[in-house]
């Protein structure tokens, strides 16, 4: 698994990316093939799929998605995604991305297999978000290499894990505070972000989910968790 604090900073980038120049484009379905299973993630309430409506959204994705990961969904409250659509630069409310590790896709993960994924998950947890880690900075300097095309470049600091907030026989999730600067053609913006890493167990595959939201008070991480643990419930139900 890709380093998870560059998989939770992607999004926070692709946000950045896609007030400044959308295109929509025809909605993609809830059904995705994976292997021989065909899984459904809706998009929370109130929400739309993003990449499907937005080709800037939609390529940024393309271009920085890890190579050992496939990119499946991304969701924007449909306020937000009619303002980016707009071409409004704006601060988003909540939003997703979802993705699954290439070599999973085609592979039957039982439930009894769960636990050990979500061990794995939090075994490399303090490495993956220590800054100094070698795969991290590699990754970083790969990251940052793509984002050179866009006349933008990320720094960040040393990212806080807030803990878990979910662990059911079929759902993990845990919480990480994030600050990082993007710098661009119109200067340099700080955020500071707390995000989402889960993972939800359906039909025999195991699927990433990210969930992300612009940090001022701990109401901000509250919200995040709650948001995340009903649309990780939902997920689930869809997919019974």
């Amino acid at each position: 698994m890709r380093p998870v604090l560059l998989t939770l900073l992607l999004a926070a980038l692709a946000a950045g990316a896609a007030a400044q120049a959308p295109a929509p484009t025809t909605r993609a379905a809830d059904a995705y093939l994976l292997g021989n299973r065909e899984v459904i993630i809706p998009a929370p309430a109130g929400y739309v799929e993003s990449t499907s409506r937005s080709e800037r959204i939609k390529e940024f994705f393309a271009k920085t998605e890890g190579p050992g990961s496939d990119f499946l969904a991304s969701h924007h409250s449909a306020e937000d995604m009619e303002r980016i659509l707009r071409g409004e630069k704006f601060d988003f409310g909540i939003y997703t991305k979802v993705s699954i590790p290439k070599r999973l896709r085609a592979t039957d993960i039982t439930r009894k297999d769960f636990p050990r994924v979500v061990a794995g998950l939090r075994a490399n947890s303090p490495r993956a978000l220590d800054l100094k880690n070698p795969e991290f900075q590699a990754e970083l300097k790969r990251l940052n290499q793509r984002l050179d095309e866009k006349l933008m470049r990320l720094d960040l600091s040393q990212p806080v894990s807030l803990g878990e907030f979910l662990n059911t026989a079929d759902a993990f999730g845990m919480l990480i505070l994030m600050n990082f600067k993007i710098k661009g053609v119109n200067g340099e913006r700080e955020r500071v972000m707390v995000g989402s890493v889960s993972l939800v167990w359906v039909r025999d595959r195991v699927l990433q989910v990210y969930t992300y939201k612009n940090f001022h008070t701990e109401q901000d991480a509250d919200d995040l968790r709650e948001f995340t643990k009903r649309w990780l419930a939902e997920i689930i139900r869809a997919n019974a």
